[in-house]
């Protein structure tokens, strides 16, 4: 089992350094993407519109916001509020292991294998 363990964990670590690999090459070929694209726009800022047998080359403007003040300070009308509840695994474990119920939460024991 021991081999076995130890073959499977070399091959995750072979993954993982794969899975770098295609992430660093998948960065490069957006960074080449976006560049190229720059460069078309650019052409057409200089050239204007302009076309490539079945290919136009053209400019669409478009609207974004930036808001680069502090969120707070806006008018309520133009503020959205997320509120996100988590439980608190901590105290939920400390008020079951002092005897108390709390409906939906139980103490799980897990035993987990510990190879020295």
């Amino acid at each position: 089992y021991l081999a076995v363990i130890k073959n499977r964990e070399a091959l995750n670590t072979q993954i993982d350094d794969e899975l770098k690999r295609l992430q660093a090459m998948k960065k490069a070929n957006n960074n080449l993407v976006s560049r190229l694209k720059n460069s078309l726009l650019n052409a057409v800022n200089i050239f204007g519109e302009f076309e490539t047998g079945l290919i136009k080359f053209g400019i669409r403007k478009s609207t974004t916001v930036e808001v680069s003040g502090i969120v707070n300070d806006l008018p309520k009308e133009f503020k959205t509020v997320k509120v996100t509840e988590q439980p608190n695994k901590a105290e939920i474990k400390k008020a079951l292991s002092r005897g108390e119920e709390i409906e939906g939460c139980a103490l799980i024991n897990n035993y987990n294998l510990k190879i020295n």
